[in-house]
């Protein structure tokens, strides 16, 4: 800041205290007037400004720590500075203001509010190597955590900061530890989809099949018990990862809620992971044509301009061709339903006869009939993912005014939508929409 620049800051903010303020005392004013000066200084990476601040007369030694200390937990200069990366004014506040290293405050960040941010955090989550370093070099604790029980390195490893990441790690910051829902931070790192980082991880020891122990009843498919990282990439699709997941021996067999990896990537409509998975060595017959049927179910409901019959179809050959390989066992597709009225007692296709004979007819309301009782099958009747597809499937009779079809469909999808909650009042509100 230029010496102009403080003349004016003085001139305009050095008024005494007029008949309104006549309640606060004169040290009071002053003291308020200091802290402004050093917040904006902290937000903008003014370091000159903190040291005009601490040299007029009215500042005394006595006061400096008063002047950084947290205002309610939203106002603190130094986890402000940290955020921004402005090392200057985090080393000013630190040496000449004693600013805490253990303060903590509220902080309002792109992705989610955060409480309980501390100044090693908010560094780690800027990604400033050199203040992450001089916070470490004063004695800020490396795993103290913000709300959640979430790590400096934990947020690091989200962000992508992979030096930050790197540098906590050799100073002894914890690279297995879990936040309040039991994720990992290398789980962590596979959501953000921070390849370098997980990497990184997966080389110094963070543990590629820890999983996510019991945390109480599980009330929703969403849960995370039993999740593990391969169970991320599965959610997001990358590729890459995953093959360093399985590089480093992540088990694929691996169950969340009773499914697999590869099962969550069919129904996500990840076709590059499920090609890499089907193609590991513990990948089973049975497993991948499974997962090639589900996979071709997600181009039968993704909306009437971007469905895909032609995909599906050549995806449920594949998986036909695999349960029907010459000079091996047919693999019989597994936990079949008896047939049932809703689905007009239609069974699975189960040779590559019925499936040519279902190609050649085009009829969408095979299709999808096929695609639900792939679905029923694989994922079972009450999954989230079956459930969206028979709303999705009575939406398209809906359009195709067969109403009574897709009353049939929703009436179903609402006596299996099991236990009630918010999935379930969707479907209400959808028979209402169509029918009232």
């Amino acid at each position: 800041m230029t010496r102009s620049c403080l003349n004016s800051w003085h001139t305009t903010n050095t008024a005494a205290p007029m008949a309104g303020k006549r309640d606060h005392s004169r040290q009071e004013w002053v003291m308020e007037r200091q802290r402004s000066m050093i917040g904006r200084a902290a937000k903008e990476g003014l370091s000159n400004l903190v040291q005009f601040a601490l040299q007029l007369d009215e500042v005394q030694e006595v006061d400096t720590q008063q002047l950084v200390a947290p205002k309610d937990r939203e106002d603190a200069p130094l986890i402000t500075a940290c955020l921004g990366g402005h090392l200057d004014v985090v080393r000013n506040l630190v040496e000449k203001c004693k600013a805490p290293l253990n303060c903590r405050m509220d902080a309002k960040l792109k992705e989610r509010d955060f409480k309980g941010v501390t100044p090693l955090w908010a560094a780690a989550y800027s990604g400033n190597l050199e203040v992450v370093k001089y916070l470490v070099e004063k004695g800020a604790p490396l795993d103290e955590t913000a709300d959640r029980k979430v790590t400096p390195l934990r947020v690091a490893a989200y962000k992508g900061h992979l030096p930050v990441a790197r540098y906590l790690v050799e100073k002894g910051a914890d690279i297995n530890s879990v936040n309040f829902a039991g994720s990992s931070v290398l789980m962590c790192a596979c959501y953000g989809e921070n390849t370098d980082v997980v990497r990184f991880l997966l080389e110094h020891g963070a543990d590629v099949n820890y999983t996510v122990p019991e945390m109480g009843t599980c009330q929703s498919h969403w849960e995370l018990t039993g999740e593990n990282a391969l169970h991320n990439c599965a959610d997001n699709g990358n590729v890459e990862i995953a093959r360093l997941l399985v590089k480093h021996g992540a088990i694929i067999t691996h169950k969340m809620a009773g499914e697999t990896a590869l099962v969550m990537a069919a129904y996500n409509g990840h076709d590059d992971l499920v090609n890499f998975l089907v193609e590991t060595p513990d990948c089973s017959r049975d497993d991948k044509a499974d997962a090639l049927e589900l996979l071709g179910t997600y181009y039968l409901f993704l909306g009437s301009e971007k469905a895909d019959p032609e995909k599906c179809l050549s995806l449920w050959k594949r998986a036909m061709e695999e349960r029907t390989r010459p000079g091996k066992p047919e693999a019989r597709k597994r936990g079949e339903r008896s047939p049932i009225a809703v689905y007009q007692n239609a069974v699975e296709i189960q040779t590559p006869g019925e499936l040519r004979k279902l190609q050649a007819r085009q009829n969408p309301d095979e299709l999808r009939t096929q695609a639900l009782l792939i679905r029923e099958r694989v994922l079972g009747p009450t999954h989230d993912e079956t459930i969206f597809a028979i709303r999705f499937a009575a939406a398209l009779y809906s359009d195709e005014d067969k109403l009574e079809r897709a009353l049939e469909l929703l009436l179903y999808a609402l006596s299996e939508a099991q236990p009630f909650r918010k999935e379930r009042l969707r479907v209400y509100c959808l028979i209402v929409s169509i029918f009232c």
